[in-house]
C-alpha cells in the first residue's frame, strides 16, 4: 500500500543560491526542504528489511543544476542524520520535472543497518536530497517524509491529525551585529505548546546549531566573528512527535559589520576634521564603514537642493574615497553629511560649517 503525505514547507533555496556559493557532499546538516509530496512503496515493513523500500515517488522538482542525482538519508529525532540508506542515485534522472521516482538500488542498506541496534522508538526522517552531477547539495534542498519506529519495524507516520507549525524569527541587535560582538537569533515556534528542537544553519558555512524548544522558543547565542559578512540562516522546528505537530521552516538574513566610522580628507590628502569650516564648491574625499557588503549607501545633506550620487560599500562594508563637492548653493552655517546604508539603515554623519554669505 502507498502511503502520500504532504509537508506544507517553504522553501529557502533561492536564499541559499543567493548569498552562498559553498555546496555540501555529504550528509551535512538537515535544514529546511522543498515543498512537495513523498510518496513510498511500501509504507511500513520491518527495520532488518533490505532496501527499506522499494521506490519513492516525489510529487515535486529538483532545481537544476541539483537535478542530476539523488541520496536518501536518515533523520534522527534531534534533526542529526543517522547516515544514507543509498547515496548519488541517478536511475530515471533528470530528476527536474515532477512528479518523479527513486527506486532503490538493491545494494541500499536497510533502516535498522543505519539507525544502529536497538534505536529508539519515535518520529523520524527520511530526506531525498537534490545533487549535482558532481554529488554536490546545498541546505534546503530536499524532500522530508516522517516516518515512525516502534520496536523493530517502521511505517510512514500517520500526520492527518498534525498541527501545523509557524517560525518568527528575529533577532538582538536588529538587523546586524558589529564584528566580535554577541548577538542572540530567537526563534518562536507557534503553537507554544510544539516540543521539539530548533535547528539554525547558517548556509554560508553549512554550520548548524539545534537548540530545544523551551515554552515555545528557542534561542541561539552567537558571535560576529572577525570580518563582516552574511549570515542567511534557515531556520527549521524539528517536533518530536510528527504525528502532532508538523515540521516548519523559516529563512533569516543577519550581517556582521565594521564598527561604524567616516573620515573626510582635503584634495591634498589631509585629513579634514569634524567641524571643519568648508568653502563652497570645495572638493573632499570621504571614506565611510559600518555598511552591509556590497550595499548601496545613500549621501545627502539635509537642507541642500538636488541629490548626490549613491555609493556602493566593498565586501568589507567600506564606501572608500567618495568625491564629494559642497554645493554652491547651501546656506551658511551647521550642516551633516549623512551616509546611510539602504538595507542596513546604519546611519554615518559628519558634521562640517560653511561661512554665511
Amino acid at each position: 500500500m502507498k502511503r502520500r503525505i504532504r509537508l506544507v514547507l517553504g522553501t529557502m533555496l533561492t536564499l541559499v543560491l543567493g548569498l552562498s556559493a559553498a555546496v555540501i557532499g555529504s550528509a551535512g546538516p538537515a535544514g529546511a526542504a522543498l515543498p512537495g509530496t513523498v510518496t513510498l512503496n511500501p509504507s511500513s515493513g520491518a527495520l532488518s528489511t533490505a532496501p527499506m523500500f522499494t521506490a519513492a515517488t516525489v510529487d515535486g522538482a529538483c532545481p537544476a543544476p541539483y537535478d542530476a542525482q539523488v541520496s536518501v538519508y536518515v533523520v534522527k529525532p534531534d534533526s542529526t542524520y543517522a547516515g544514507s540508506l543509498a547515496t548519488r542515485i541517478s536511475t530515471g534522472a533528470p530528476y527536474s520535472q515532477a512528479p518523479f521516482s527513486v527506486a532503490l538500488p538493491g545494494t541500499a542498506r536497510s533502516l535498522g543497518a543505519v539507525l544502529g541496534s536497538s534505536p529508539a522508538d519515535g518520529s523520524y526522517h527520511l530526506e531525498v536530497r537534490c545533487l549535482t552531477s558532481t554529488g554536490t547539495s546545498v541546505p534546503g534542498n530536499g524532500f522530508f517524509l516522517p516516518i515512525r519506529v516502534t520496536g523493530d519495524t517502521w511505517q510512514v507516520e500517520d500526520t492527518s491529525q498534525a498541527e501545523e507549525t509557524a517560525l518568527k524569527v528575529s533577532a538582538d541587535p536588529a538587523r546586524q551585529a558589529v564584528v566580535g560582538t554577541q548577538y542572540k537569533v530567537t526563534a518562536k515556534v507557534t503553537p507554544a505548546d510544539a516540543t521539539g528542537v530548533v535547528e539554525f544553519i547558517d548556509a554560508s558555512t553549512f554550520q548548524s546549531t539545534r537548540v530545544p524548544v523551551r515554552n515555545g522558543v528557542a534561542v541561539l547565542d552567537a558571535t560576529a566573528g572577525s570580518a563582516p559578512r552574511s549570515f542567511p540562516y534557515l531556520v527549521t522546528f524539528w517536533p518530536a512527535d510528527a504525528a502532532a505537530y508538523r515540521l516548519s521552516s523559516e529563512s533569516f538574513g543577519y550581517y556582521s559589520v565594521l564598527q561604524s566610522g567616516i573620515e573626510v580628507f582635503a584634495e591634498d590628502g589631509s585629513v579634514v576634521e569634524e567641524g571643519s569650516k568648508l568653502a563652497r564648491g570645495q572638493k573632499v574625499k570621504v571614506t565611510a564603514q559600518g555598511f552591509r557588503p556590497g550595499e548601496t549607501v545613500k549621501v545627502a545633506i539635509p537642507g541642500t537642493r538636488g541629490e548626490f550620487a549613491k555609493a556602493t560599500a566593498d565586501s568589507r562594508g567600506v564606501v572608500t574615497a567618495y568625491d564629494l563637492t559642497v554645493p554652491k548653493r547651501i546656506w551658511g552655517g551647521k550642516h551633516t553629511l549623512t551616509l546611510t546604508g539602504a538595507g542596513s539603515c546604519v546611519k554615518v554623519t559628519f558634521s562640517f560649517a560653511v561661512s554665511r554669505w
